[in-house]
């Protein structure tokens, strides 16, 4: 007579349609059951279902005294007994309906996926169906689950020792794992020697260059969703994220190929620093390392003084700038004044600064002044122009217009910039023939020029040109302040907790959120925080997702307000909830959190960093940039006292 296992009361059944916490239990009633203790213990230990440690057939042969082989008999064994138990195939089992309801159609809705599923659409299902968020102290539990439909795990960290696969599976035996494998592996090295990215059409191409046997564009598009460094561009556009290239050379080109236009040396090495430590990667690579590989490698073409590009791009001149502004001269054949040799060099170096123009017309060993305010080629041998002091009679409102006029002329040209006084001020001289004195006198007399103290000097901004939300007389109008962007006091932040691209919890964005807060603290202005706001489109996202779990004992406003607050008090100081407001307003049916910051009275530091708000963006300074900036706060602070 057969014998029934019957399948003891402590099982809790009642928390079903949650069924993955069950399937533990359940599995060591059944096999311990049925007299298979060791199959249990074997499962237990492959799966990590009691201590989370998982161990290879081998080293529980070696603790058995079997062979490996038979360890793999006595797991096959073992799942096929549950495999048959949970779809209610095993008359020596009676099982819930509704638990063999829910396993079967948890298989049903895997296998709608596609033929290959990842561990977040795995998840994303468990939830759908079992109605509560996901605990990751079940995934043994839903490993094993797996391994009973006879889903077939696929490799990770094979193809490429610094990258692990996603966690995936295969629910349709047709598919060859090893074409998965082969097709991963191309797929790598083909973006990864492409460096910029490569439409859908490029990469079967290329996948399927020379090769008897065609790789389906299936194949393709399941390998794609199994490899987390390769990322989504455009539509059915991919390429290798940055921090996964092979060298700085082939970083170097990527950051050059997007922003089409030369750059300098600097330019990109700060660029791919930010890069870099978006993704966490806070190493410091040394400018000089750039420099090198960029002289090295036949990729690039030097232009000008400092600037670089990348030599297949057609039709750019790898002319200096001195060079365009004779070609300039010589074509108009008179002289030019500096606004008109701007508005050509321009053309022809969409990244000249007009300040860099003017610095080298005043080399008189290339150009020469020949009025007020032209120029030509110091090769003309034309007679230079010699100003005529004004007169002490000079109408001073005169005067006074001249500098003003040429302040704005200046700054106008340097719209959405901020400007360093001693370059204004070494343009108005020479303009309008004043001294030092009275251009610092006429200009604090403008209203609409603001002025900002930073770490290498004072800089000045005209006014109506500032995307600033002081601008807008109804400061909770929230809408508008947001439609403007961001600025130098206003920052966007898409959540402080919920990564809405990996779909967890991220602990990274809450620094980001603190450095911000610190960077505003230790300016001299005041700043907002918006969270729950696309920095890149101004879209609202709300913080729905933010609140649900920044703090699981009480999902609400309450609970995410304490814990911005303890984020700042543990990480920036107690000292510190005077100099910050958090607020909420619902816009368009999306809560968004503002968090207004007001200077503190003492510098503020974030792991031993000192963080700066600028014109529209928070950096961190050097131990050198840090000890100066102090002082000069100091020192500011003792002027006013």
């Amino acid at each position: 007579m057969k014998q029934l296992v019957v399948l003891e009361p402590n099982l809790d059944w009642h928390r079903l349609p949650d069924f993955l916490p069950l399937l533990t239990p359940l599995a060591q009633q059944i096999l311990t059951g049925l007299g298979f203790e060791r199959d249990f213990d074997i499962l237990s230990k492959r799966n990590g279902l009691q201590d989370k440690k998982t161990y290879t057939l081998q080293e529980i042969g070696d603790f058995y005294g079997v062979e490996r082989e038979r360890i793999r008999q006595i797991e096959q064994r073992a799942l096929e007994t549950l495999r048959k138990t949970i779809f209610g195939e095993n008359p020596k089992v009676k099982m819930p309906a509704e638990f063999v309801e829910l396993t079967q159609r948890f298989k049903i809705e895997l296998h709608q996926i596609g033929p290959v599923i990842t561990l977040g659409e795995v998840i994303e299902k468990v939830q759908l169906i079992s109605k509560i968020t996901f605990n990751h102290e079940d995934l043994p539990a839903l490993y094993l689950l797996l391994s009973l439909y006879s889903f077939e795990r696929l490799r990770e960290n094979a193809y490429r020792p610094d990258v692990s696969a996603v966690s995936s599976w295969l629910t349709d035996n047709r598919i060859g794992k090893e074409d998965l494998f082969d097709t991963q592996t191309r797929i790598d090295n083909i973006l990864t020697d492409s460096v910029i990215p490569l439409s859908f059409f490029d990469l079967v191409v290329r996948i399927n260059k020379g090769r008897k046997n065609k790789v389906s564009q299936e194949i393709i598009q399941l390998s794609l969703k199994t490899l987390p460094h390769v990322e989504t561009v455009n539509t059915d556009v991919y390429q290798i994220k940055i921090e996964h290239l092979r060298s700085i050379g082939d970083k170097a080109y990527r950051i050059l190929a997007e922003h089409k236009k030369t750059m300098k040396i600097g330019e990109i090495h700060n660029e791919l620093c930010h890069r870099l430590s978006k993704v966490g990667d806070n190493s410091q690579i040394p400018i000089r390392s750039i420099s090198q590989q960029l002289i090295i490698d036949s990729r690039f073409t030097p232009v000008g003084k400092a600037g670089w590009i990348l030599k297949e791009w057609p039709g750019f001149s790898t002319s200096s700038t001195v060079d365009f502004i004779r070609e300039y001269l010589y074509q108009k054949k008179e002289a030019a004044t500096l606004l008109e040799i701007y508005d050509f060099v321009i053309t022809k170096r969409t990244d000249v600064k007009i300040g860099s123009i003017r610095s080298f017309l005043a080399q008189k060993d290339k150009f020469t002044r020949v009025t007020e305010d032209r120029f030509v080629p110091a090769g003309w041998k034309w007679e230079p122009y010699t100003p005529i002091r004004s007169s002490r009679k000079s109408v001073e409102g005169t005067l006074r217009n001249q500098i003003q006029d040429a302040v704005h002329e200046y700054l106008s040209f340097r719209k959405n910039e901020w400007v360093k006084i001693s370059e204004l001020k070494a343009y108005v001289l020479k303009k309008c023939s004043c001294k030092s004195p009275t251009f610092y006198s006429y200009l604090s007399d403008m209203t609409d020029v603001i002025k900002e103290t930073r770490t290498d000097g004072v800089y000045c901004h005209l006014l109506d040109t500032i995307n600033d939300d002081n601008k807008i007389d109804d400061q909770k109008n929230w809408a508008k302040i947001i439609a403007l962007g961001e600025s130098k006091t206003v920052e966007f932040k898409r959540a402080a907790k919920w990564n809405d691209f990996e779909k967890k919890a991220d602990g990274s964005m809450i620094q980001q959120v603190v450095i911000e807060v610190a960077g505003f603290m230790n300016g001299n202005f005041p700043g907002r925080i918006f969270i729950g706001v696309d920095d890149k489109t101004r879209g609202l996202l709300g913080i729905e997702d933010d609140i649900k779990i920044a703090d699981k004992g009480k999902q609400n406003q309450d609970g995410y307000t304490l814990f911005l607050s303890n984020s700042f008090s543990s990480k920036l100081g107690n000292d510190l909830s005077s100099y910050y407001d958090i607020e909420y307003q619902v816009i368009e049916d999306k809560t968004i959190c503002c968090i207004s910051v007001k200077p503190a009275q003492r510098i503020v530091y974030y792991e031993g960093h000192l963080y700066l708000r600028g014109s529209s963006q928070t950096n961190r300074l050097t131990a050198a940039e840090a000890v100066g900036y102090v002082r000069l706060r100091e020192k500011n602070r003792g002027d006013q006292s």
